[in-house]
């Protein structure tokens, strides 16, 4: 299980930046997932909300597409949204999506 997993991010840095600064850079513009769990057999790539909405299924999709950038292997990769609410419409566009939706 891994948590605040950068992915993406500007690798242009400006000029004369150190080694540290372009590291710090490429931190400071990546997108972050919350969790990323690793199992035999497959990724799941996990967003925690707070009263999750559509947004939140958004930067899922995102998550994904970066992900598919600079894989660490070649299981696949599911995505979980994790919210303290439920929302019937949201549900809708999580099945539509292929986002697993849970209450918790």
């Amino acid at each position: 299980m891994y948590f605040d997993v950068g992915l993406g991010g500007q690798t242009e840095v400006p000029e004369d930046t150190t080694p540290e600064m372009a590291t710090m850079w490429l931190r400071n513009t990546q997108k972050r997932a919350d969790v990323i769990l690793e199992t035999i057999d497959r990724w799941v790539i996990i967003e925690l909300r707070e009263n999750a909405t559509s947004a939140a299924a958004g930067r899922l999709l995102q998550y994904r597409e970066l992900w598919k950038q600079d894989p660490p292997d070649d299981k696949p990769v599911i995505l979980r949204l994790v919210s303290s609410s439920y929302d019937m419409d949201l549900n809708g566009l999580c099945q539509t999506l292929k986002i697993e939706y849970i209450r918790a």
